[in-house]
């Protein structure tokens, strides 16, 4: 039986429609001011929130505000209940992003068929998301084996050849061997890394205090932090020359760490998925109070399809091209940046590269 909370100060209007929500086969909540409606809605995770919009201290638009705050409740729809002549608050809501309106006075109908409508689109909302999610955990199921066993495979038939031949080895397959092994030990490395982190922001996402903690760092020049990681980023693929920064100096709300993530991942794919003698162009600009950072490649791209699906652990045309990794560096970007009340957009056509784009506030 689908949940419904209703908000309103006033106990003769809130009465009604619960009144008419129970005929109607919905179990209802009730609360009489917006900050115990959030508290409620935090705690019982209704299926939709009717508020009135003009309530005192906490009104319609701070509830909406509350909800949309909080990762736990901010996909519940919202209904305002407001009278018809109120133009201004009818305008203001659909611009913060209430999902519908009740105008005063409404009859029994069309509270009920308001009502259905939005529990339809949150039902139909819910199967999507059911669908991507056993999307995410098929490609959890096929790429993790591949990738746990790819290195790990090179990591013990180089060290059995080691111990077999300890004795005669030529100092340059050594070397050679060593080398595997690290390249290998490495790769491993940076998938257990990239899981341990994506459960890490899985979690954090849920808790508003974390998110609030997560933001409160402080970095005086990002410059040097970004130069250096597209740096090394190029040596790694040998493809220094290949390299064009154009990096402004400004301070930036973000740990050095997720900083050094978000650009280290978005780089290594335009490394990855980009040929050698292709430049891979990377600008930073600040604009009034944003941070702006374009990454672009000229490499193999991706069609519309694939820019509609990316997701952890996406990896397209596996069979074509080898992919180290598991694809996850993207999704790992955009939820840091996310967390960071920040955008990322992505822009990609095949065979002529991608351009990826974040803006973070600066302040």
């Amino acid at each position: 039986m689908p949940k419904i909370l209703v908000i309103d100060d006033d106990a003769m209007p809130r009465d009604t429609i619960v009144k008419l929500l129970n005929v109607g086969g919905y179990e209802t909540l009730e609360a009489r001011d917006g900050q115990t409606g959030i508290k409620l809605a935090s705690e019982h995770l209704p299926d939709l929130v009717i508020s009135d919009v003009r309530m005192p201290h906490f009104n319609g638009f701070d509830v909406l505000e509350g909800l949309r705050a909080n990762p736990q409740t901010n996909s519940i729809p919202i209904v305002f209940v407001s009278a018809l002549n109120d133009i201004k608050a009818i305008r203001d809501g659909m611009n913060a992003g209430v999902d519908d309106y009740l105008g005063k006075p409404f009859s029994a109908e069309e509270l009920l068929r308001v009502v259905d409508t939005q529990i339809k689109k949150k039902a139909l909302a819910n199967d999507k998301f059911d669908t991507s999610l056993k999307i995410l955990r098929k490609n959890i199921i096929y790429a993790l084996p591949h990738e746990f066993r790819t290195p790990l495979g090179l990591i013990l038939g180089y060290g059995q050849i080691l111990e077999a031949e300890h004795k005669t080895i030529k100092p340059e397959d050594l070397l050679e061997f060593s080398q595997a092994i690290i390249g290998a030990g490495n790769r491993l490395q940076r998938v257990i890394e990239n899981y341990l982190v994506y459960a890490q922001i899985e979690t954090i996402q849920e808790d508003p205090q974390e998110v609030e903690q997560l933001r409160n760092h402080l970095i005086q020049d990002v410059a040097k932090i970004i130069e250096t990681v597209a740096e090394q980023t190029a040596a790694k693929y040998e493809r220094s020359a290949d390299l064009s920064l154009d990096i402004c100096h400004t301070a930036l709300r973000i740990s050095e760490a997720n900083l050094k993530k978000i650009v280290l991942e978005l780089v290594d794919n335009a490394f990855k998925f980009s040929a050698k003698g292709s430049k891979v162009v990377i600008k930073a600009v600040r604009e009034d109070d944003m941070f702006k950072l374009y990454i672009r490649d000229y490499g193999r791209g991706m069609t519309a399809e694939q820019i509609k699906s990316l997701g952890a652990y996406m990896q397209f045309n596996r069979t074509i091209f080898e992919q180290q990794g598991l694809g996850l560096g993207f999704t790992l970007a955009q939820r840091l940046v996310e967390l960071h009340s920040g955008k990322l957009r992505i822009e990609s056509r095949p065979d002529q590269g991608t351009a990826v784009g974040i803006e973070i506030s600066i302040y």
